[in-house]
């Protein structure tokens, strides 16, 4: 068929395709678009790069809120509410904040800090106090083992331990010579560091001179003993030659002694009386002899004397002192004999 191509027919023959014609930019133009195309990457750097330092020196920053002084939960709280990391509590005495509020804080309110970063606090312990023990009873070297002992840091505790200062001896009867009688600083007491605590021991009992009141009164003698605190004691006995009343003997009567010793003194009785015996009878009449044995028996002394000067029947006819007279044992009978 006309136009057309049949099998068999011969050689296909492909109609030519016309030619495109490539039409190219003026040179100006072409350096206008190469331009613009590196202006607009130097500003897209430009702008990179502010934004980029913009980042590095402000966008990244923010500003660490208060926390000083708060509650150390509350102020944890906050933090993390913010986005902020918070590092492990540290803790430290302060005469100022009270336990558990936050001390100081790391960077401190108001720094700048990256966001996210993370936050330091330390926590205050309140003010560093150290308890008072009772050291009263207690030897001077075991108090100040005591007082090392308060719980301070085992370097610290020399310096921040309360310690003794200034001890007085103290005359003390029933404490033992050496132990504490008083402490300056009350048990229980809340010290602060390097607190000097001063004492008294005891010397033990105060000696007392002891007088001798051998031949005093007895009464006198027994006050003054029992004001200077000695315990007296007394016992009376008959003396011939001690009045009655007074001190026929003291133990001890020298020397010294403590509060609470006992002194011995022994009171006068006075001599023993006696009743001279009758033996100036006109009957029966009493020999010689039998008067002076009554009056020996009585305790007495017979002194014999002679009637008219001369004795012959050895007959007692008068007495001296007079029959039932009270005298002292060892007093003297006079007897008058014939």
């Amino acid at each position: 068929a006309t136009g057309g191509v049949t099998e068999g027919s011969g050689p296909v023959v492909v109609p030519a395709r016309p030619l495109v014609q490539i039409k190219r930019e003026p040179m100006y133009v072409r350096r206008r678009i190469g331009l613009a195309l590196l202006l607009t990457i130097v500003v897209l750097g430009l702008v990179g790069a502010g934004v980029g330092g913009w980042w590095w020196r402000v966008g990244r920053w923010t500003e660490q809120p208060a926390v000083l002084g708060f509650d150390a939960t509350d102020a944890r709280s906050l933090l993390v509410g913010q986005g902020f990391q918070v590092a492990a509590d540290t803790y430290a005495y302060s005469e100022d904040m009270g336990a558990g509020l936050v001390l100081s804080s790391d960077p401190g309110d108001g720094a700048r800090i990256i966001k996210g970063g993370t936050v330091s606090l330390t926590i205050s312990k309140g003010p560093e106090r150290y308890t008072m023990p009772t050291i009263v009873g207690l030897t001077q070297a075991d108090a100040a083992k005591a007082l090392a002992d308060c719980g301070a840091a085992a370097d610290e505790a020399a310096e921040k331990c309360p310690k003794i200062g200034e001890a007085t001896g103290t005359w003390d009867d029933t404490v033992a010579e050496g132990l504490i009688v008083w402490q300056s600083q009350e048990p229980g007491a809340s010290l602060v560091p390097g607190t000097v605590v001063n004492i008294s021991y005891s010397k033990g009992p105060e000696p007392v001179e002891v007088p001798d009141y051998t031949g005093q009164s007895a009464a006198d003698a027994q006050a003054a003993l029992e004001a200077l605190q000695f315990v007296v004691s007394v016992t009376e006995e008959h003396s011939a030659d001690v009045a009655e009343g007074l001190v026929i003997s003291q133990t001890p009567n020298s020397g010294t002694g403590k509060h609470g010793d006992t002194i011995a003194l022994v009171q006068s009785l006075g001599p023993v009386m006696v009743a001279v015996p009758n033996v100036a009878t006109a009957f029966p009449v009493t020999t010689e002899d039998s008067a002076k044995a009554q009056i020996t028996a009585a305790g007495l002394i017979p002194v014999v004397e002679a009637d008219g000067g001369y004795i012959v029947l050895h007959i007692v006819r008068g007495q001296d002192p007079k029959p039932g007279t009270m005298v002292p044992q060892g007093s003297t009978v006079t007897i008058t004999v014939v």
